[in-house]
């Protein structure tokens, strides 16, 4: 049975132009990690800035339930 309540904390609405921005202003770190994510290349689908209640990690592999942050240089 699908549970709403579940479908909400992903993707907000409210988040959109946050996510959005983050993507089109990636880092040079979160560029080179983003080349080895993207693909499948790991076996595993992960997401750009993918949007989790409050939060907007820098990926998210939603098989794992997995989120990644690349912070710093």
């Amino acid at each position: 049975m699908y549970n709403r309540d579940v479908a909400k904390i992903y993707n907000m609405k409210r988040h959109i132009d946050t996510r959005r921005r983050l993507r089109k202003n990636m880092t040079v770190a979160e560029l080179i990690l983003w080349t080895a994510l993207k693909n499948n290349k790991l076996g595993l689908r992960f997401r750009r800035q993918y949007g989790v209640k409050t939060f907007v990690p820098d990926f998210y592999c939603p098989a794992r339930k997995l989120a990644v942050e690349a912070d710093g240089g």
